[in-house]
């Protein structure tokens, strides 16, 4: 949960570097992954961060793709929205780089396991074949949510597929804090146009709990530029807090430090509902919604146009019924 506490984990980032640039949530969320099968017995497992794959040349990465399947015993495609191709005539060229390593892998008699993929939105032409034979040839397949289930089934995926939210959640933890008085975060990354009624959502959240709470604003890797322009009047009113990240394990550990979190980033929803703490999302998109719609908590996740003043007196009751009642706030999902 903290870097001292989880020296084992940080050296496996400083083996792989980072998965996407600067995204803290990947980085963490294929930790769990990689934890996942070391517990079942699979020692050594090969993972190529970000950082090292960008090194590569284009024909290193195609020996890479090729090599790598044959020297393993499992081939493993883990999270993330990777199954979607767009309108565009080559949408679906991108899913050759997921296609191509598990053609090697059976052609050489290797197991491979496709755990906790998202699926869509979009799967048009060529793409939808190319997804049905991705299913086909695995031997084992999850995804994120009932959306990329109908969506598989609709496209003629005769394959049995399991399902939990993300692969976080599958580890579960109550990291409920006895807080006094109650801390709430906010981590708003600005978009333009949006302003205002990010504010006005702010301020409702800072008013209501003013004498009881401690307020925080969290930065966005290390950064907090035009957030703190924007809400400087309500950090000096609201004596809040800014926490600047360094490295993912600073976010974690402050997530696991707080009782309510606003963000508009799927990641932190994740890492917080998978320490048990209460989440409420600006949605930006629809993988963001299929989420919070996984984990029944629907009404938590609503896109910025709806954010109407009745949901937020809901999201206010919701946070009066947390505190009541913190423990399996979420159902946890069982990786299998």
């Amino acid at each position: 949960s903290t870097r001292k506490e989880s020296s084992a984990a940080s050296d496996v980032y400083k083996r792989q570097g980072h998965y996407h640039t600067k995204n803290f949530g990947d980085k963490l969320l294929r930790d769990i992954l990689i934890d996942f099968f070391h517990a079942s017995g699979f020692n050594d497992v090969k993972s190529v961060g970000y950082d090292e794959w960008r090194r590569l040349s284009r024909f290193g990465k195609v020996l890479f793709i090729l090599l790598q399947p044959i020297k393993s015993d499992v081939l493993v495609l883990g999270g993330g929205g990777y199954l979607n191709s767009n309108k565009n005539s080559f949408g679906w060229f991108k899913l050759f780089r997921y296609l191509l390593p598990i053609l090697v892998a059976k052609i050489f008699r290797r197991k491979v396991l496709i755990c906790g993929v998202g699926v869509g939105p979009d799967l048009y032409g060529f793409g939808r074949q190319i997804v049905r034979l991705i299913c086909k040839l695995s031997d084992y397949l999850s995804v994120r949510d009932t959306e990329s289930v109908e969506l598989l089934l609709r496209i003629g995926v005769k394959s049995k597929i399991h399902v939990f939210s993300d692969l976080a959640m599958s580890k579960y933890e109550d990291q409920r804090s006895t807080n006094t008085p109650l801390k709430i975060a906010f981590h708003l990354i600005l978009r333009n146009g949006e302003a205002s009624e990010l504010e006005e959502m702010v301020s409702t959240i800072l008013s209501k709990y003013k004498d009881s709470a401690k307020f925080y604003f969290l930065s966005d890797n290390g950064l907090l530029g035009d957030e703190k322009a924007q809400y400087s009047h309500l950090i000096a009113k609201y004596n809040i807090e800014i926490f600047e990240d360094k490295d993912t394990y600073d976010v974690l550990g402050f997530i696991q430090t707080m009782d309510v979190i606003v963000t508009t980033k799927l990641h932190v929803s994740i890492l917080g509902a998978f320490n048990n703490k209460l989440m409420f999302s600006v949605a930006r998109n629809g993988k963001t919604m299929r989420f919070f719609k996984q984990i029944e908590k629907s009404g938590n996740c609503i896109p910025l146009a709806s954010l109407t003043t009745i949901i937020l007196e809901n999201w206010l009751d919701e946070i009066s019924k947390y505190i009541e009642e913190p423990k399996n706030y979420y159902n946890k999902p069982v990786l299998t």
